[in-house]
């Protein structure tokens, strides 16, 4: 049996708020992940009796994938969110790197 996407939606909010111990995930907005948002982030649907993780950008589907159940839908969005993470910590990093004289 499926789980619904409201528990879903509680898995994915627990394990964001375990991440905000350890992470600098602020700049990540809480999202409904049963609604498209079509700005690029992924939501989830439950079709045909199975989870499906997609991504829509200006009402387009750019991605689609089945997942076998929820804890793999939750990581694919967790990865999401930590992508973003990285990036942005990335970027004062590299640019600190690259303005120290290298003699």
């Amino acid at each position: 049996m499926l789980p619904e996407i409201r528990e879903i939606q509680r898995q994915y909010d627990a394990v964001l708020a375990r991440l905000a111990k350890r992470a600098p995930i602020s700049h990540h907005p809480a999202r409904h992940i049963g609604q498209p948002t079509h700005s690029g982030d992924a939501h989830v649907e439950l079709l045909d009796g199975a989870l499906h993780y997609v991504v829509t950008e200006r009402g387009s589907e750019l991605h689609r994938r089945a997942a076998t159940d929820a804890d793999e839908l939750v990581y694919w969005l967790i990865d999401d969110v930590l992508s973003g993470v990285v990036h942005r910590m990335r970027l004062p990093l590299l640019d600190s790197l690259l303005r120290r004289d290298p003699r």
